[in-house]
């Protein structure tokens, strides 16, 4: 509410003013028609403020739920060049918690890799978190290649302390959705995570403590794609009981992009020459 309230309260003081000033006016001229009755105008002015009031309160509604959607927050890292893929305009995002999650990446060879410090979910004594965060990135190998595999690794642990039944858990899920945009004929693929040990955790069945791996990949092989758009969906979650506690951390994010050189025309012909010598040689 720390957005939306002085959106709200600044809006009624506007249309507040606003009323006033045109309806002094309105109310002026309605005088003046009727020849200065005033009484006879009441039963007028009376529906002239409501109308007003209604659209007031239409007007702070409106910048209220807009206040309210808007609240999800981002953050943008910029461009990173690897050394055949460019990872360009890197940017997260979170409808649960502040940002960052992820925290800014940096790029080795064909690898963009985030530390993330505060990507975590914690729920103790009867409560229960989501902590949700989106990475999105345009994994571009230029001119020169075609995309072909892109792989996604994390790592991270749980903890679980007190005397509890599996209320108590907490558990890892994500979904990569690739979309092409070059050559843009506007394919989307998506993969979801693998956690291996198998997630949710519980409690006392999982031990109070563990470490997990999330993989997935999307193969592009043979499609002729250039570029993509990558988002990463990534959701952690925890449940307790009374006199329990969860929490699950994600501690590594590594995107691992493949690229295969486009043959140049002389070569590509050669290739064909060879394969249909080939052919011939079989027969």
């Amino acid at each position: 509410m720390k957005i939306v309230a002085p959106v709200f309260e600044t809006l009624i003081f506007n249309s507040h003013f606003g009323y006033h000033h045109k309806v002094s006016a309105e109310r002026n001229a309605l005088i003046l028609r009727r020849g200065g009755d005033v009484d006879h105008d009441k039963e007028a002015m009376e529906r002239m403020r409501n109308k007003y009031i209604c659209r007031i309160f239409v007007l702070s509604l409106v910048a209220l739920i807009a206040s309210s959607t808007a609240r999800a927050d981002s953050v943008s890292y910029g461009d990173f060049f690897g050394t055949n893929v460019s990872f360009l305009n890197v940017r997260e995002g979170s409808s649960t918690d502040p940002v960052p999650l992820y925290g800014a990446p940096l790029v080795v060879n064909n690898r963009l890799l985030f530390n993330p410090l505060t990507f975590t979910s914690f729920a103790n004594d009867g409560d229960a978190d989501v902590t949700s965060g989106t990475l999105s990135v345009v994994i571009s190998a230029g001119q020169a290649a075609f995309l072909e595999v892109i792989r996604i690794v994390e790592t991270g642990d749980f903890t679980m302390l007190g005397s509890g039944t599996d209320a108590t858990s907490a558990t890892i899920n994500g979904l990569a959705v690739a979309t092409d945009l070059d050559p843009g004929i506007g394919d989307t693929m998506t993969a979801p995570l693998a956690v291996t040990p198998n997630a949710p955790y519980y409690l006392p069945s999982d031990g109070d403590f563990g470490e997990f791996e999330a993989v997935t990949e999307i193969d592009l092989t043979g499609l002729g794609i250039r570029t993509v758009i990558l988002n990463l969906n990534n959701n952690l979650q925890t449940t307790s009981e009374e006199g329990t506690s969860s929490f699950i951390q994600k501690k590594t994010v590594e995107i691992e992009v493949e690229d295969i050189p486009i043959p140049e025309p002389t070569t590509a012909m050669l290739l064909a020459v060879a394969a249909v010598g080939i052919v011939r040689r079989r027969r």
